[in-house]
């Protein structure tokens, strides 16, 4: 299991489901929750070691190697944990470390001036690949980056979760949120921020949950940060906040350095099906990544809702029952999604073939053929038609 959001009710549920209480693995990076819950190992420890014979057998390692991200990301995200560390103090002792990337990749993080011309330039850039995600703070900022970034890849930070692509831009993380980031780095000094490895301390008063907001914020830039597998852009106005400066990034230019990049339909119907996957697999309750799996496929792949009513893929002797209007188109061949001129009946004749003699029958089987006339009353039933039709090879053949 690889997530850090549960709260400890949650992770006491999933430990009391387990057949074989020994066997269970939990991972994670607490550096990286975004919904602040107030999470530590030490609290999470005491749930697995309540019995003293699984206690012995239990094992905590920390995992620093780094694989996905560049040098250059992985120096300034782990700039921001140094802040962080100096500011609020270290969660527990196995999160206090840096992580160490084995990445042969330099890479860049650059910060970009938020001017037209830039957001024109990054848009002709990026809007036809597969490898360039534009990341918001929150949900309710899509709205603004979808005015200048024609991607579909346009993702909240809670969304981005579980994802990577080459290079990522992040629009305006930090201007529109200068307060709360002048508050992180309140305080904090160039000096703070050398060496290799963090000390551990502990807050100055660790009853005072005030700042717990702030860390929100923190781990949501080390988030958005550590997707990107080569580059980092930061679209930003105030281009000389004090947390870029503590991170050692330079005042904004308008100089894009991104070579424009084009992704095939291939790659696009692959990108959607692996946000599909995830999205089905998120234990938040919502889909997050369907929204953006649904862009690719109306607007890169043209693909749209069948123009009828799908039926179920159940089949008797008394017919199919056709679902609702509102049901899911995915079980209709893609090769028939632009043909409005064939539409399905709702159900089979009761008198039909059984189909213990006729054997699997499609459930598209039969259509109603509207031609410009809009005759409803002409029916092409395929199952007992003397015909053949052969569609992007989908095969309708005459059953006996």
């Amino acid at each position: 299991m690889v997530s850090l959001e549960f709260t400890n009710a949650q992770l006491a549920l999933i430990l009391k489901t387990l057949k074989r209480p020994g066997h269970f693995l939990l991972c994670g990076d607490s550096n990286q929750i975004v919904h602040p819950n107030f999470f530590s190992w030490s609290s999470v420890k005491s749930l697995f070691w309540k019995d003293p014979a699984l206690a012995e057998r239990q094992e905590l390692k920390v995992l620093s190697a780094n694989f996905r991200n560049s040098r250059e990301t992985t120096r300034v995200a782990n700039s921001l944990l140094k802040i962080k560390h100096r500011r609020f103090g270290s969660i527990d002792r196995e999160s206090n470390f840096l992580v160490e990337t084995v990445s042969g990749f330099p890479g860049q993080v650059s910060v970009l001036n938020d001017k037209e011309s830039v957001k024109k330039e990054l848009n002709q850039k990026t809007r036809g690949s597969t490898q360039v995600a534009v990341l918001v703070l929150r949900d309710e900022d899509k709205a603004a980056a979808q005015r200048f970034f024609q991607t579909p890849l346009i993702f909240s930070i809670h969304e981005a979760k579980g994802l990577e692509y080459e290079n990522i831009v992040l629009y305006r993380f930090i201007s529109d949120h200068r307060a709360e980031y002048a508050e992180i780095a309140e305080g904090v000094s160039a000096r703070d921020l050398a060496g290799g490895a963090l000390e551990y301390r502990r807050a100055k008063d660790k009853l005072d949950k005030s700042l717990e907001i702030y860390k929100f914020y923190v781990n949501a830039l080390y988030v958005a940060l550590t997707r990107a597998i080569k580059n980092v852009y930061l679209v930003e106005s105030d281009t000389g906040h004090d947390l870029l400066r503590l991170l050692e990034l330079r005042a904004g230019g308008d100089a894009v350095q991104m070579a424009a990049q084009s992704s095939s339909l291939d790659d696009w119907q692959r990108e959607a099906r692996k946000l599909e996957l995830q999205g089905k697999q998120e234990l938040q309750g919502k889909q997050g990544k369907q929204e953006q799996a649904d862009a690719i496929r109306k607007a890169i792949l043209k693909e749209a809702p069948v123009p009828w009513t799908v039926c179920q893929p159940r089949c008797s002797a008394t017919g199919c029952t056709a679902p609702n209007s509102s049901s899911s188109s995915t079980n209709t061949p893609r090769s028939m999604t632009n043909r409005p001129w064939l539409t399905p009946c709702a159900a089979r004749p009761a008198s039909s073939r059984p189909a213990s003699s006729r054997g699997s029958v499609p459930p598209w089987a039969a259509f109603r053929l509207r031609d410009q006339g809009d005759r409803d009353n002409d029916v092409v039933d395929l199952r007992s038609a003397d015909l053949r039709l052969d569609t992007a090879g989908l095969d309708f053949q005459r059953y006996k």
